[in-house]
């Protein structure tokens, strides 16, 4: 007897026949490497190194990018260096603010960062004048211990400013009158609520 079904056998397909597996296989390198020597000097986001994996990390003022390319976040002089105290076997690459300063930083000495502040010499009045910034007092203050009144203080967000009652103290001496509202709150309640209900009248008169 012979069966009413028929076995049919069906091959696929082994290898892709388009899209990435038949590509363009003459694509040009990624051109990997060193693009920024020892103590040459970079800007921030400047690329110093490109790689595949983390040959290299990223050190003092240094960041690596998801591809691990290792880029400069301040600028300042590249360094190539080892820090045994970090990780034993790991290079890094890093940024140094002066062109004599060389990584890794003695271990306990606090990091260098570029504020771009310049040093000056202090006079006695200076510190006289930053002592009193510091403590909210101006000159002539400490006989009445900075009270309410006396000058800037310090406010809550910690910022130097007058008082309410020195502010509220100067518009009274200058003449200054606050304008009266006149206004009905109430009168202006229903014209916001009548407006309220005709906007929605309109609404729904559209709808339909």
């Amino acid at each position: 007897t012979s069966s009413p079904f028929s076995l049919v056998q069906k091959r696929n397909a082994t290898h892709a026949a388009a899209g990435v597996a038949n590509g363009a296989k003459n694509r040009p390198g990624r051109r990997l490497g060193l693009k920024r020597g020892n103590g040459e000097y970079v800007t921030p986001n400047t690329i110093i190194f490109r790689q595949r994996g983390s040959k290299w990390h990223p050190g003092e003022n240094a960041h690596m990018g998801r591809d691990h390319t290792i880029c400069a976040s301040q600028p300042g002089y590249v360094r190539y260096y080892r820090d045994p105290a970090q990780h034993p076997d790991r290079k890094y690459i890093g940024i140094v603010f002066g062109s004599q300063d060389k990584l890794p930083y003695p271990k306990g000495m606090p990091r260098r960062r570029r504020l771009g502040l310049t040093a000056v010499p202090m006079t006695e009045q200076s510190a006289v004048e930053e002592e009193g910034a510091i403590t909210g007092l101006e000159a002539g203050d400490e006989a009445t211990g900075g009270k309410k009144g006396t000058g800037v203080t310090m406010q809550k967000d910690y910022s130097f400013g007058l008082s309410n009652y020195e502010i509220g103290r100067v518009a009274q001496e200058a003449g200054i009158e606050e304008n009266q509202f006149r206004r009905s709150r109430w009168i202006a309640w229903r014209k916001s609520a009548a407006r309220i209900a005709r906007n929605a009248l309109q609404r729904s008169a559209r709808k339909k």
